[in-house]
């Protein structure tokens, strides 16, 4: 089954499938071009020519948009679930099992810093004028902003009393957050 939102590009949609592959469907035919098979496959972020894709093997494959071909894979601690964030360079994802949260070259897939939450990564991440917002699930419900290019927490906000699912969305003032407790926290950045 498909498990994520696709990436659409200007030729191909891809999409990950718990089969275990990333597929490239051309857009207006739905014929698959190419297949990736790496571990279970969930939502792919495209940036430029290159597809960024979280799998169940506990990798995250950066895959050439047009051919199909890996250009590195990145061994996280635990399962990235969700569709990562990129900006400036790197890409962000965290994992549900082992609580990370990672900044990864997108050139290169070299690690450039690794933040250990208290509890599972439970959404993708949001980037946002150089620093990252993610939330945390079952135990700490935590919502996190972290800077950029180091991983430094910059503060928390911890008063939720349910799981943040989903991703934040975020201006350059106010972070607004959808938590399982029925609330919706606006706060102050």
């Amino acid at each position: 089954w498909v498990d994520g939102t696709p990436a659409v590009g200007s030729e191909y949609v891809y999409v990950g499938s718990n089969d275990g592959s990333l597929y490239a469907l051309d857009k207006a035919t739905g014929t698959e071009e190419w297949a990736f098979t790496g571990g279970g496959m969930r939502a792919p972020t495209l940036v430029d020519d290159s597809v960024y894709v979280p799998s169940d093997d506990g990798n995250i494959y950066a895959i050439d948009a047009a051919t199909g071909t890996e250009i590195w894979t990145f061994e996280t601690d635990g399962r990235p679930r969700f569709c990562p964030g990129v900006a400036d360079g790197a890409l962000y994802l965290g994992t549900n099992d082992s609580n990370m949260i990672y900044a990864i070259d997108t050139e290169t897939g070299d690690e450039e810093w690794a933040f250990d939450a208290p509890d599972s990564v439970s959404c993708p991440p949001t980037i946002v004028d150089g620093s990252v917002y993610v939330g945390t699930s079952q135990y700490s419900s935590h919502f996190y902003s972290l800077d950029a290019a180091t991983g430094t927490e910059e503060w928390r906000f911890t008063d939720a009393s349910g799981s943040i699912w989903v991703s934040a969305a975020v201006t350059s003032e106010t972070a607004y957050i959808p938590c399982d407790d029925n609330s919706l926290y606006a706060l102050d950045i």
